[in-house]
């Protein structure tokens, strides 16, 4: 039976368990900005919370500051690693040795671990990993791209604590930059760079067809809503999340007029026509800047929630 304590941070609430030994388990909650979910924190053993030790205090501080972009050092937080197999436990340490804000593929981990042709057996003791940011598994990607992450969030929280330590490589893999979109949209509008700040990276993951590429956002939309039962605001997210186009603006969506609220002040939510006078410095992000205003709710959503740690 590990006992635990829940933290608070800018990440969402996370928990850390903790047994004689050490530091048991680090649990993630299950999306950005979240608290963690009851049925998750039993999955991981963790049964009886109480207030923690000096020692997982402090270990709790330095994850709050950390994941606030005070970079920490946790190569000498005590990990509990009974039951861990020798390999596993290899890799994790060498895992430990990548400097914060830098990435290593599978393979470089492989080679530093000793085992430099058992890059699919270090994927899978990455994803088992039970002390994520404290063994920093969120440094290493495929060779062809971002990986997966097993902990809460996937792959965008794994870029979002990329980022808080200095990473400033590509954190999507749509076909426009997003650095440059996020830079844009920062010196157009002075709310926007705000919450761009306290957002971290623009994070998306499309795959659009081949086949969809030549087409226009409008011949897209008007393509999809003959179907019954799709409407304009489907499309749109298809648009978005699913074709990675840039230019998007769903003035339907309750969540972007919620985030709308937050970001610019406003007692109501806005009218479409407050929402387009906005958005005419946003182009041809727009996209981006939808997707920021939802963050806006959500973070908005995790700070009136519930208690500190």
């Amino acid at each position: 039976m590990s006992r635990y304590a829940r933290v608070r941070t800018s990440l969402g609430t996370l928990a850390i368990g903790w047994g004689e030994r050490g530091v048991s388990r680090i649990l993630l909650p299950a999306a950005d900005w979240h608290d963690l979910d009851p049925a998750d924190v039993a999955r991981a053993g963790l049964r009886s919370e109480m207030r923690p030790p000096r020692t997982i205090a402090k270990l709790a501080a330095a994850l709050r500051a950390h994941l606030a972009g005070d970079v920490q050092n946790f190569a000498g937080v005590p990990l509990d690693t009974a039951g861990v197999p020798p390999f596993a436990l290899r890799v994790l340490r060498a895992a430990q040795s990548i400097p914060a804000g830098q990435t290593r593929t599978y393979g470089e981990l492989a080679a530093l671990a000793g085992s430099p042709r058992a890059a699919r057996a270090v994927g899978q003791a990455m994803a088992k990993n039970p002390w994520p940011i404290v063994v920093p598994c969120h440094r290493v990607f495929a060779s062809h791209g971002f990986g997966e992450y097993s902990a809460g969030g996937g792959v965008q929280t794994k870029l979002r604590l990329l980022h808080r330590e200095g990473y400033r490589g590509r954190t999507s893999n749509v076909l426009f930059d997003e650095r440059d979109a996020a830079a844009r949209l920062r010196a157009a509008d002075p709310r926007l760079a705000w919450l761009i700040d306290r957002a971290g990276p623009f994070t998306l993951q499309a795959a659009a067809p081949r086949a969809m590429r030549s087409l226009s956002d409008e011949e897209i939309i008007v393509r999809f809503t003959r179907e019954r039962g799709i409407a304009r605001w489907n499309a749109q997210m298809l648009l978005i999340f699913h074709l990675g186009r840039p230019d998007v603006l769903p003035l339907s969506d309750p969540l972007l007029r919620r985030g709308f609220a937050i970001t610019y002040g406003t007692r109501a939510l806005p009218s479409t026509e407050t929402i387009e006078r906005a958005a005419r410095v946003w182009s041809p992000y727009a996209s981006v800047a939808s997707w920021y205003l939802w963050r806006a709710a959500e973070i908005a959503r995790y700070r009136a929630t519930g208690r500190s740690a």
